[in-house]
């Protein structure tokens, strides 16, 4: 045991990366659900539903890590193969449940047209309506979209330019917070994200490095870790200092996680979780746009008991979001011959 604490390093954290992601992936259904139907049908609900409750600090994780594969990334390629990476990576998957739900919602179900359609499927009307279903998808895009310029100029200017626009984000969020613009309104869960986004960025170089975590920055973690659960589950606060202290949550999770983790194999599990990573994108897309389609056709009350809803939306969601990779990969497939020129 004494051997594993000397030795573990960040690189045992970014290993476990597809783990972790299929564990949020999970904890970030689970949380929507608690969101739309509650969850009293299950023993000891009263404490499962505070861990639930915070299930949207693993949108943060998603972005925290995501920025550490994005940084290699960059670090090995060109700007053009990030790109068409990101893009297929993203797009391929995202057309393959956006089509059907778009067309359903915007032509059969609110009847609004294709311009409606269009705006919808670009997800450009995240940033004009306050309740587009993708909002991760339209952060995302966003933020991969600029994050050459952001990985040069962090790399030029040795993170000043990086630490300078988390001030900036944080600032500018603020105003439009006190101002009570329409804009934060629609988008304060995208602006509150940019801050760890932009952390992973600070912090990636650290971390590829294969550079040792001490036992206190574990400790350390934890217990910062703990305060950030207790003040979200139990004080009153403002939604804009909320989605800060589950960035600020999620980060030491990973390394909570990472050190546990390296300390105790948990065998089957590990496996389990890896392979649900591989889809967590998909997850993400598939259950949101699911519950959409629960919600608008009122289908709820039709089945009384709780925790039968919870087991049919994760089989569902895990077995469509299986396929929908596995339909992304024949496309990929099909794209690229077989000596790897187009």
């Amino acid at each position: 045991m004494k051997e594993k604490i000397k030795s573990f390093s960040w690189k045992d954290i970014l290993n476990l990366r597809l783990e972790i992601f299929g564990f949020c992936a999970i904890w970030i259904v689970l949380f929507h659900l608690y969101s739309n139907i509650g969850i009293s049908d299950f023993p000891g609900s009263s404490v499962l539903s505070l861990v639930i409750a915070v299930g949207n600090c693993s949108v943060d994780i998603f972005l925290f890590l995501s920025v550490i594969g994005l940084y290699h990334s960059m670090s090995k390629n060109s700007v053009r193969t990030f790109y068409k990476n990101r893009v297929v990576r993203v797009m391929i998957p995202f057309v393959l449940v956006a089509i059907p739900f778009f067309i359903w919602f915007d032509f059969f179900f609110a009847h609004d047209g294709v311009g409606q359609f269009l705006l919808n499927f670009s997800t450009l009307n995240y940033w004009l309506s306050p309740d587009y279903p993708v909002w991760y998808v339209s952060f995302i895009l966003f933020a991969y979209t600029l994050f050459p310029l952001l990985y040069k100029a962090d790399v030029k200017t040795k993170h000043i330019t990086t630490i300078g626009l988390i001030a900036l984000a944080v600032i500018t969020e603020y105003v439009l917070m006190i101002n009570e613009t329409s804009l934060y309104g629609y988008a304060e869960r995208a602006f509150s994200r940019i801050p760890v986004f932009l952390v992973g960025l600070l912090v990636a170089k650290c971390i590829l490095s294969d550079k040792g975590v001490k036992l206190w920055h574990v400790i350390s973690c934890a217990v910062i870790g703990i305060v950030c659960f207790a003040v979200l589950s139990f004080v009153p606060i403002h939604i804009m200092i909320n989605r800060y202290l589950c960035g600020i949550m999620g980060i030491c999770i990973i390394v909570v996680y990472g050190f546990f983790r390296k300390c105790i194999p948990i065998g089957f599990i590990s496996k389990a979780l890896t392979w649900l990573g591989a889809i967590s994108f998909e997850i993400y897309i598939v259950h949101v746009f699911m519950l959409r389609v629960i919600k608008h056709s009122q289908w709820w009350d039709h089945i009384p008991y709780i925790a039968v809803w919870y087991m049919i939306v994760l089989a569902a969601t895990v077995a469509i979001s299986k396929l929908v990779s596995a339909v992304s990969a024949l496309i990929k497939l099909k794209r690229t011959p077989a000596n790897g020129k187009k």
